[in-house]
């Protein structure tokens, strides 16, 4: 299992007008480490699909879960952790945390579809090891 941890700041582009950071602003810094993590990994969508004929599809969001507010200016660190399951795809999981505390979780799994058989495929060995090693 790979996992990184990021710092961010809850900027204005992620505030409504309730003065917090809604549950969409929170899927898209999610959605950013992720493909953070990706590209640290090599798995980036490029790469996979030029190279391997490969593509990550998202099959399911679950255990979404928020446990407190991020408000402009709020310093966040966010730890993404990506590993196999089901020999058919990656689980992400990504949490949230000011000072110390989780605000936000979220996992999601993703499916390793073949392109030129149009459907989805067992994870390939390469891509098992390069997560579990990293």
């Amino acid at each position: 299992m790979k996992t990184c941890t990021y710092t961010r700041s809850i900027l204005a582009k992620h505030i409504d007008e309730g003065g917090h950071a809604n549950w969409r602003a929170q899927l898209e810094i999610a959605e950013e480490c992720h493909f953070r993590l990706r590209e640290e990994l090599g798995l980036e969508i490029e790469r996979l699909s030029c190279q391997s004929k490969l593509f990550l599809v998202m099959r399911e969001v679950y255990d979404v879960k928020y446990s407190g507010q991020l408000r402009l200016g709020d310093e966040i660190k966010i730890s993404i952790s990506v590993s196999v399951e089901k020999k058919s795809g990656l689980t992400f999981s990504c949490e949230f945390k000011k000072d110390d505390k989780p605000v936000t979780q979220i996992k999601w799994f993703m499916a390793v579809l073949d392109q030129t058989k149009n459907r989805a495929v067992r994870v390939p060995q390469w891509m098992s090891e390069k997560v579990a090693k990293a």
